[in-house]
């Protein structure tokens, strides 16, 4: 009788519709692949695939097999994953991957929040410019802005604060002219930000009901947005970052906050994975925190 990993076998080449790569899903040879779909067919009593030199199909009677298999495939597989989760609850480790900006706002009181609560999980929150593939990466979840969230993703929205603030140290502004609109930028010394990609970053703006964007000027660039900050303090020139991370600046009186009026929200941040993964009750209990510490929608 077929096993549940013969029969998994088939589903996967249903999928990829081409040995060599269904071979390197499952983890065996192409022919140890393709002894197994003839064992099958041959305990079914019917060919299930109509293979040529280039090209892996289904037949009538294989696509009427699949749609039988598959949802008794997905309970097996949804039992086994409850088993061992229910073995290894809340013991191991969760990887997270997001850049530092954001690594910065959900350490405090999130991660600190869960570590406490969860004393036997480990958490690697790895942070980083590029945005990378977290399925290919072995991470287990993804946090960033959700433009930048691939389309195949389950994405959780995650309400933090993300208002922009324009910022420049007293000594800076001195016998300067204060900015009172976006346009005044242009007569100072703004200290401009680089993506990983090279490209620069552009300074928004809300205008009545439209955004607009600023190529600034300035002498200065950098790929970091505590560079910004530590440009700023020491008085190079106005920067552009976000709020979160100047706010105990401007209450102290070290950088002053220009254009309050002027300044936008960045885009919504969220935590995603990928669709068809089963969340782990470590994974549900830290998106649980998450939505705790930062009122998720």
């Amino acid at each position: 009788m077929a096993s549940v990993s013969d029969l998994a076998a088939v589903s996967v080449l249903a999928k990829e519709c081409n040995f060599r790569t269904a071979s390197e899903i499952i983890g065996v040879s192409t022919s140890a692949l393709s002894r197994t779909i003839a064992n099958v067919e041959k305990e079914v009593g019917a060919r299930l695939f109509n293979r040529t030199t280039r090209s892996v199909s289904l037949t009538d009677a294989g696509r009427h097999f699949i749609l039988k298999i598959e949802p008794a495939l997905r309970e097996i597989n949804l039992a086994i994953s409850e088993v061992r989760d229910i073995k290894s609850q809340y013991l191991g480790t969760i990887r997270i991957n997001a850049d530092e900006a954001i690594a910065r706002q959900i350490i405090n009181p999130t991660i600190a929040s869960y570590l406490k609560d969860y004393p036997q999980m480990d958490i690697e929150l790895i942070s980083e410019g590029r945005l990378v593939d977290i399925v290919s990466e072995g991470y287990d979840a993804g946090i960033r802005t959700i433009n930048n969230i691939p389309k195949d993703m389950i994405a959780i929205p995650i309400a933090i604060d993300r208002n922009m603030a324009v910022v420049a140290s007293p000594d800076y502004l001195m016998n300067k002219k204060i900015p009172n609109t976006p346009d005044d930028l242009r007569l100072h010394e703004c200290i401009r930000e680089k993506y990983p990609s090279g490209r620069r970053y552009k300074w928004d703006f809300k205008s009545q009901n439209e955004i607009m964007s600023l190529d600034v000027p300035g002498r200065l660039t950098v790929n970091s947005y505590n560079l910004v900050i530590e440009a700023c303090l020491s008085g190079v020139g106005i920067g552009y970052t976000g709020y979160h991370f100047v706010k105990p600046y401007i209450e102290s009186g070290e950088l002053c906050h220009l254009l309050k009026d002027w300044t936008v929200e960045w885009p919504t941040l969220c935590l995603y994975y990928p669709q068809g993964r089963n969340i782990t009750s470590s994974m549900r209990a830290f998106i649980d925190t998450l939505k705790r510490q930062t009122e998720i929608d």
